[in-house]
């Protein structure tokens, strides 16, 4: 409640969602946008599993044509891959999101930038 609005941006572009959805008070539901976003993704994550693991050309033609009409609705999901079956799939030597946006050390000592 007592939080700058510098303090909203910056969790603004740390969590990539948009300002609106930082300044509603919380539900349990994710807005409509986020919820249509996770549904795709899951949906994509699936088509890609299926055209992955099936032996049938027709179905894995299928499975190909339903991907490019996911990409057409959200560009994003040309990145995505199939459902992990087994551990990850990101091998010894690749690192992760995390390591690729590190945050500053001062980004969340609240107490800190408030006393100053």
């Amino acid at each position: 409640t007592d939080l700058k609005l510098t303090d909203v941006y910056r969790w603004q572009s740390v969590l990539e969602v948009p300002v609106a959805d930082l300044l509603v008070e919380p539900d349990l539901s994710l807005s409509m946008p986020i919820q249509a976003r996770a549904r795709l993704l899951r949906l994509m994550k699936t088509v890609r599993a299926i055209s992955e693991t099936v032996d049938s050309v027709t179905v894995r033609r299928l499975a190909e044509g339903i991907a490019d009409q996911l990409v057409e609705i959200m560009p994003e999901l040309a990145e995505v891959g199939a459902w992990h079956s087994v551990g990850q799939r990101r091998g010894p030597e690749e690192l992760g999101r995390i390591v690729e946006r590190q945050l500053p050390e001062d980004m969340f000592n609240l107490r800190r930038r408030r006393s100053r």
